[in-house]
């Protein structure tokens, strides 16, 4: 990347990682692409941003599984090392006993089925969702997240773009779900 690229995809991915946990967005770069972002704290505690281009049917491979994502890039600690190029996963089917712990996760942090679907209901209106006082950890985060996929077709999960922690230095997000 150019220095004028990475400020731009900088402004298009707004994360702020924190002392207790990185931050992981994916939002909608243009009609072909999805921009995956990563931002941690180094050892010296400066901020270390990632990000990688997808295509849209590569996103749409993963089919949700947001861990899988957090594990390839959250395991770079050298901001100067050479990546392996990522591959497209096969998709796997996700049987009703992981999508009902999943559902049953985001039940567990959030409350009853009505409220959760309020969320569901929310990420899929026109507007944005922001979740202000919420879950503290990336993990639980991207449990929110991947919870609220599974209640989505496979084909709309990559449309459920989302930052996991953003605040006013960062500028506004364009995820449709955003961590505060």
């Amino acid at each position: 990347l150019s220095l004028q690229s990475a400020d731009l995809w900088h402004k298009a991915a707004s994360l702020t990682p924190t002392a207790a946990s990185p931050a992981l967005g994916v939002f909608h770069l243009d009609k072909f692409h999805h921009l995956l972002a990563y931002a941690n704290l180094t050892d010296t505690g400066a901020p270390q941003y990632t990000y990688i281009r997808l295509p849209n049917p590569y996103l749409r491979a993963w089919g949700g599984n947001l861990v899988a994502l957090q594990n390839r890039i959250g395991s770079i600690s050298n901001p100067t090392e050479t990546l392996a190029p990522l591959t497209a996963p096969i998709p796997e089917a996700w049987s009703p006993a992981d999508r009902e712990a999943t559902l049953a996760q985001l039940q567990a942090g959030g409350g009853s089925m009505s409220a959760v679907l309020n969320l569901l209901d929310a990420v899929i209106s026109t507007e944005r969702l922001l979740i202000y006082g919420g879950p503290e950890t990336l993990t639980e985060r991207l449990t929110v997240i991947t919870g609220l996929m599974a209640l989505l077709p496979t084909c709309a999960r990559a449309d459920l773009t989302f930052a996991s922690y953003v605040n006013a230095a960062s500028g506004p997000s364009r995820g449709r779900v955003v961590f505060a």
